[in-house]
């Protein structure tokens, strides 16, 4: 039987409100799909509806939740590039969020970061830092980069939000601009900047809230890679590829250093649906069997929308589930091994669920996070 949205909202809010034993934070993120559009045309031609009114609906979404006070207390937007859905957003649920990112990451004659957050704690300190090996191509119209922002917790403790959205690949001539480098490992230098401003900055007050303790470090956002297993995200070689490297090799030491200092990386909910290869130079193959399992378990796939279930969709007004999702994780949430001790736990969410449109509002789900810890002593 097909759950009405009242029901739903009230699993969402049963799993997600906060422990009355515990605080916690609650965390969204979630990849919007509103890019510069020309009317109704987005410049990459996407097929998805007018960026205002998904925006609208996501908007409502949120104000759902805010109702039944179960919204999240950090929300972290990828591309949300359409300055007239930047501003709908930030001034629709400043009362919920009164804290944002405001333009950082914007550029004279370019798209900008793409990046919004959205944050109900004060922000401190908040410092934009773009990637500098981005390919020519549509990436260039964007400015891609990571924010990290400072916020006080309470009087006692601060803690720091990093949010990006790592390199797409798409690139004019991709071939010989990744000569020196693939696309992954692209991504995986762009981890290395993260890690680097963890290790350096992350843990250290903000200018003028010197008092502050560090409470822990949360990077979330669009990392457009598979993160499903310890070995993805360490980018540990199996050797079974035609890219050089033996058993055991660290392909991406950038990305291998950043989730070295990450914790909790996979979402509870996620089933691995494909089949490692057995021979060099096989590929992975999704097993139909593993597949339908995670279909009955409820378990989901992964976090993003192929493109011709979109095409059906808004063909024939089909609502989308979450088990319908493509086979990759490419969103994520993490925290750092530093800091107060806690859990990390995710869901997949499909707003889509919670409102009367068929139309899908993104090609991405949401992901939710919940950061649940024992106070400390200040803390109290």
């Amino acid at each position: 039987m097909k759950m009405d949205k009242i029901a739903i909202l009230s699993v969402i809010c049963a799993t997600l409100l906060p422990n009355a034993q515990a605080d916690t934070i609650n965390f969204m993120a979630f990849n919007i799909a509103c890019l510069p559009s020309v009317g109704n045309l987005q410049i990459n031609g996407d097929i998805l509806r007018p960026n205002t009114e998904r925006a609208t609906e996501i908007i409502n979404v949120i104000d759902q939740w805010s109702a039944n006070k179960a919204e999240p207390n950090i929300i972290s937007f990828e591309e949300a590039f359409d300055p007239s859905v930047r501003t709908l957003i930030k001034d629709k649920l400043s009362a919920y969020y009164p804290y944002n990112s405001g333009e950082y990451g914007q550029k004279l004659l370019n798209a900008g970061s793409g990046l919004l957050m959205l944050s109900q704690y004060p922000i401190l300190d908040i410092q934009f830092f773009p990637y500098k090996n981005i390919m020519f191509g549509d990436e260039t119209l964007a400015n891609k980069g990571f924010i990290v922002a400072k916020l006080k917790y309470n009087d006692n403790y601060f803690i720091t939000v990093i949010t990006t959205h790592l390199e797409s690949g798409d690139a004019l001539l991709k071939d010989k601009q990744s000569q020196y480098g693939t696309t992954s490992y692209r991504r995986g230098v762009q981890m290395g900047y993260i890690y680097d401003q963890i290790k350096t900055a992350a843990t250290v007050p903000p200018k003028g809230y010197e008092n502050l303790k560090y409470l822990k470090t949360f990077v979330m956002g669009d990392f457009n890679t598979a993160l499903n297993d310890e070995r993805e995200q360490k980018s540990i070689s199996t050797g079974l590829s035609n890219n050089g490297f033996h058993p055991g090799d660290i392909k991406y030491p950038g990305q291998y250093a950043l989730f070295n200092t990450l914790q909790n990386t996979v979402p509870a909910n996620f089933f691995e649906v494909r089949v490692l290869p057995t021979e060099k130079g096989a590929g992975k193959t999704v097993d139909p069997n593993l597949l339908q399992q995670a279909v009955a378990q409820n378990q989901f796939t992964g976090s993003t929308l192929p493109d011709d279930l979109l095409k059906i969709n808004k063909d024939q007004a089909t609502a989308i589930t979450r088990q319908q999702s493509e086979y990759e994780i490419i969103d994520g949430i993490f925290t750092t091994y530093d800091g107060v001790n806690g859990t990390l736990q995710t869901q997949l969410l499909s707003l889509d669920e919670l409102t009367q449109y068929k139309y899908e509002m993104s090609d991405h789900f949401t992901l939710w996070g919940q950061f649940t810890f024992q106070p400390p002593s200040l803390l109290k």
